[in-house]
């Protein structure tokens, strides 16, 4: 007799008592091997099973060579890019430098910055201007008609606005976003209606923070306190709002950041091969992105102390990047995202590497 799944016993032969228990065997093996599949993988095997990085990408990162790759996104809308470097530093020095905002400016692509207090006030954004095309955009702006992405309660504001206006009213639009998002989270960011049908950027960040798709670790901590904000704190975890403009060579692009510095407690790694990890939770942008989430992270090299690894992860929805000509700018807007990656990344190793960091060497 063998026990049933109730708890009775069930009759069999000893033949059959023997089939079921390879059966269980056999099913309890698949099943960790499923659970290890699915399982986020670390080093080495990260870059090739989760990322996708041939050998020969592999080695040039163990190389020091910066390496970027497009991922596949979701629903034709999801610009999902990667990229990984080695850099000659301490991982502790590369994390901090990573959470101090003011590195930022060292950036190519960062025009403007500024960092916002808790609660905001209108100081933080005093040095905030638009371009001179994003100020004729906002004066004609319509619900369901703008250049500018903007929730529809923003768009009526700036009708018939002169040119002095427009920057007064964008400031005190952004402040009243960064203070509705301390208040209630993303889900307090209210849609963009610059065009028809309006995003709600909220359910996509509540999609892309409840997967831990593409990730080096769960970070289930870290992920449940962004999704969760400002009501889930999680121990470990550092919050701070900032503002910039910057410039791929497009449109400058003004844009709220939430960064969250995670640490310890709150990196649920279990290989332990993490010193930290930064997400950055964009909300609100003027072009191309309704929601953006990136991340860093930063691995310790096992065969030297003295070396981290600095992965990097993005992940933006784009509306209107579906249909033949959504496919064409999507394949535009990968290419030079990565591109971007690359050089992103080969600055930020030849930065830090050549740098004297505040608290190096500790």
């Amino acid at each position: 007799m063998v026990q049933g799944p109730s708890g009775c016993r069930v009759r069999g032969s000893t033949g059959m008592q023997g089939k079921i228990g390879v059966a269980g065997v056999l099913l309890a093996a698949i099943v960790a091997a499923a659970a290890a599949m699915a399982a986020p993988q670390s080093g080495d095997a990260y870059l090739r099973s989760t990322i996708g990085l041939s050998a020969g990408d592999v080695k040039r990162v163990h190389a020091g060579e910066p390496v970027a790759a497009s991922l596949e996104g979701r629903e034709g809308r999801e610009i999902v890019t990667f990229g990984a470097v080695r850099i000659d530093r301490a991982p502790d020095d590369v994390l901090e430098n990573l959470g101090r905002i003011d590195a930022l400016r060292q950036g190519a692509s960062v025009q403007q910055l500024g960092i916002l207090s808790s609660p905001p006030h209108a100081d933080d954004l005093s040095s905030f201007t638009l371009h001179p095309k994003s100020v004729a955009s906002l004066k004609d702006c319509r619900i369901g008609d703008c250049g500018v992405q903007l929730p529809g309660w923003a768009v009526a504001r700036f009708a018939h606005a002169t040119d002095s206006a427009v920057h007064t009213i964008a400031r005190t639009v952004a402040l009243e976003i960064a203070t509705a998002y301390l208040r209630g989270g993303h889900a307090a960011l209210a849609p963009y209606e610059d065009r028809r049908p309006a995003v709600p950027p909220s359910e996509e960040y509540a999609r892309v923070l409840g997967s831990d798709q593409y990730l080096p670790a769960p970070l289930t901590a870290l992920r449940h306190s962004l999704n969760g904000f400002p009501h889930r704190p999680a121990r470990g975890v550092r919050d701070q709002l900032f503002w910039t403009v910057v410039d791929f060579g497009m449109k400058p692009t003004f844009r709220l950041n939430h960064m969250a510095i995670a640490s310890g407690p709150a990196l649920d790694d279990p290989a332990g091969s993490m010193t930290g990890a930064v997400a950055t939770l964009q909300l609100m942008a003027t072009h191309y992105f309704s929601s953006t989430l990136e991340w860093h992270f930063v691995l310790r090299d096992r065969n030297d102390p003295s070396r981290a690894y600095l992965y990097y992860l993005a992940r933006s929805w784009a509306p209107g990047m579906t249909g033949i000509r959504g496919r064409i700018a999507r394949f535009t807007v990968r290419s030079r995202a990565e591109e971007g990656i690359s050089a992103y990344l080969g600055a930020t190793k030849q930065r830090l590497e050549a740098a004297t960091l505040p608290g190096a060497g500790r």
